[in-house]
């Protein structure tokens, strides 16, 4: 009589045919363009008796993008080792920061806005290619994003990336473009429709390369 166990690498608890896991990462480029607006704001100038006079002022406000974090959970259905499609659901907020300038150089405090916190949901076919001990990929497909003011809810998206095997656990860095249709309204929101990101997966499941 014996008693054998099959090696923690070859673990594989979801299956041959699916991956379950995360992904999460930050953005390369800003939500925003950079931008600057003149505008006309009120000061309070102080007189005496402890009054105040309220004027009209001229000012330029200065709008900056930033990078945002971007997370979410991940589904991948394997077709065969080399070939899968890949579902995500990421949560991305869109925001910038403010700065008012008036004209005789006095600065305002900055202010950090969001302007939207986007659900993005990429469908991306992947083809591998094993290099040794780590498969490399790329990835192209379809994106969607949830109707929000007038930003399209249609894009592309391409990436390219590796893969390592952790016993049981896939570790996916990547790089990713996205480019997102035009917005449905008149003028633009200076919201950036190029986005690249740096991202990490942590999945479990899936066929392996040979």
């Amino acid at each position: 009589m014996a008693v054998s166990r099959a090696s923690e690498s070859n673990w594989n608890p979801v299956g041959p045919r699916l991956s379950l896991g995360v992904v999460a990462g930050w953005g390369l480029t800003r939500d925003y363009s950079d931008a600057s607006y003149p505008l006309q704001t009120i000061v309070a100038v102080p007189q005496e008796g402890g009054v105040f006079t309220y004027m009209p002022v001229s000012a330029t406000q200065y709008v900056t993008g930033l990078r945002s974090m971007i997370a979410g959970p991940s589904l991948e259905i394997h077709w065969n080792p080399h070939l899968s499609v890949e579902l995500d659901a990421l949560h991305k907020p869109l925001r910038s920061r403010f700065l008012t300038i008036l004209d005789n150089g006095v600065r305002s405090d900055e202010l950090t806005s969001t302007a939207a916190a986007t659900w993005q949901f990429p469908v991306l076919a992947k083809y591998r290619v094993s290099w040794g001990k780590v498969d490399t990929f790329v990835e192209a497909g379809p994106s969607f994003r949830l109707p929000q003011w007038d930003l399209s809810t249609h894009g592309l998206t391409a990436g390219v990336g590796i893969e390592l095997q952790l016993h049981a656990l896939k570790v996916s860095p990547a790089i990713r473009f996205t480019h997102w249709g035009p917005e449905t309204g008149f003028g633009s929101s200076g919201i950036s429709r190029n986005e690249a990101s740096v991202l990490v997966g942590l999945s479990f499941g899936g066929k392996r390369l040979p």
